[in-house]
């Protein structure tokens, strides 16, 4: 049996991020077979949405992403094989898919078109700064089809599901959405015919209260399917310590201001050598990384100068890498033992920010896995969780931080909790993962439904990959599906 026929069967032994660390070839071959393997599950799906590329778009001559996606933006000047086949970057052959758009949906030129055919002309991103760094907006997009999109023809559907930024107080993208209605404005299109679908949950809430906003912003979650459910699934975890650094498991791959922040309040308050943590360097040490970070924060000089100590402190450890797998994106691994060795997952989210809830592999972590977890992530988050079906662990931890006044507060409380637990035998804390077992057990049955529901089929007994970039594959399927149906 082959590596793809093991995924798609779910016999898989080995995490997906191995099946990049292949290559191109391995990634092309997983979508073809699944292309092979799916086709009647999918079309009976989406066999009438239409895409339509430009005229001029080539493979592989046309290094930028489909319909202008990275179009002149700072850092993108091709395409690195390591971003080729399951993450969309390749352009389209005649004919075939995007991949991360969605599987199985048709592609085809403008010119190919019939002239009473609707369409989706969609605009697939890979950068979150696309609308802060963009001097062109929408007049890239040619005027045959902003006119079809004038007349109700065409639609304009921007994809950046993979990101959660847009609509957020972050200084770079809190004008996000103003900038594309700009853009909308300036080449006199309806508003109504226009779409951004994100990854911030709060996007349509965000459009609703902002002033002029009048396309349509939805936000969307693709990140559930990152890892394979079926290697999971029937995993009884149990909480199994080999040493003195069992109390959290804080895993943070990409360096953020927030999370160089809690590891140093870890430090800070004495509980960093009581749990696993990892974190990534932007440049040789944390003193240099923590400078890098905090540049554009507000922060007086006091406190500034604080973070600095602290960070210097870490300097006399080695690099925090708690996991061997040395695979590109560590995002889509999942490594059990370090689990098992740990009594409550510490999880370090993408995004802090207001205004943004945003959901990604990093807390479907523990979820799959079946362990008790804390947080640090956007207001709500667990409010949100908790609307989808989940149990939290308010019986045991205070999670008044999911409600903080703002990022000190919800970073203090998160240590009261760690120090309460730390001052807990080993004993006492198997004790407590008994009690929270219950929850735990709930939690994985309902994210079990959860990921078939959202990209699997009645045809399928697995599910298929959510796209690793820009596509989330059936959750966006279903957008596209709906504006379809109600398309007037």
């Amino acid at each position: 049996m082959t590596i793809v026929e093991e995924f798609l069967n779910g016999f898989l032994t080995e995490p997906l991020s191995s099946i990049y660390a292949k290559g191109y070839d391995t990634c092309v071959a997983l979508k073809d077979y699944s292309i092979e393997h799916n086709l009647t599950a999918y079309k009976a799906y989406y066999e009438n949405i239409l895409c339509v590329v430009n005229d001029d778009y080539s493979y592989p001559d046309n290094i930028r992403h489909i319909n202008g996606g990275i179009y002149t933006l700072p850092g993108y000047g091709g395409i690195s094989s390591s971003h080729k086949g399951l993450t969309g970057e390749t352009a389209i052959f005649e004919g075939s898919t995007i991949y991360s758009l969605f599987p199985f949906a048709r592609y085809r030129k403008y010119k190919d078109i019939s002239p009473d055919e609707k369409y989706f002309y969609p605009i697939i991103l890979t950068n979150s700064l696309y609308f802060a760094e963009n001097e062109y907006g929408l007049k890239c997009v040619p005027e045959k089809i902003l006119n079809d999109v004038r007349n109700n023809k065409a639609k304009i559907i921007i994809l950046l599901p993979s990101e959660g930024y847009t609509g957020s107080t972050l200084k770079d993208y809190k004008h996000d959405l103003v900038i594309l209605q700009n853009w909308i404005d300036d080449v006199d299109i309806p508003s109504s015919n226009v779409y951004y679908i994100g990854g911030n949950l709060l996007l349509e809430r965000v459009a609703q209260n902002t002033p002029r906003i009048k396309f349509n912003a939805i936000g969307v979650s693709i990140f559930e399917i990152w890892n394979n459910l079926e290697l999971y699934k029937n995993i009884e975890l149990e909480f199994k310590p080999i040493d003195t650094k069992y109390l959290y498991l804080n895993m943070n791959r990409m360096p953020r201001f927030h999370r160089m922040a809690m590891i140093l309040k870890l430090v800070a308050s004495g509980l960093f050598g009581t749990g696993l943590n990892s974190f990534n360097l932007i440049f040789s040490t944390f003193k240099e990384t923590a400078y890098k970070l905090c540049n554009g924060f507000d922060k007086d000089e006091e406190e500034f100068r604080h973070l600095q100590m602290l960070a210097e402190t870490l300097d006399q450890y080695k690099q925090l890498n708690i996991d061997t797998d040395n695979t590109p994106n560590l995002a889509v691994n999942l490594n059990t033992s370090l689990f098992e060795r740990t009594f409550i997952s510490l999880v370090t989210e993408t995004l802090v920010a207001e205004n943004c809830i945003f959901l990604t592999e990093k807390i479907w972590k523990p979820i799959i896995i079946g362990h008790p977890f804390i947080v640090l992530s956007n207001n709500n988050t667990l409010s949100v969780l908790k609307e989808y079906g989940f149990k939290t662990f308010d019986k045991w931890i205070d999670e008044s931080y999911d409600t903080a006044i703002n990022f000190d507060v919800k970073t203090d409380i998160i240590i009261k909790n760690l120090k309460k637990f730390n001052s807990m035998s080993i004993s006492q804390l198997k004790n407590i993962r008994d009690e929270m077992k219950e929850v735990c057990e709930h939690n994985k049955r309902v994210f079990e439904e959860r990921v078939k529901q959202k990209f699997y089929f009645p045809e399928q007994s697995y599910g298929l990959m959510g796209g690793t970039g820009t596509g989330g594959c059936r959750p966006v399927g279903d957008i596209l599906l709906n504006i379809k149906n109600t398309w007037v």
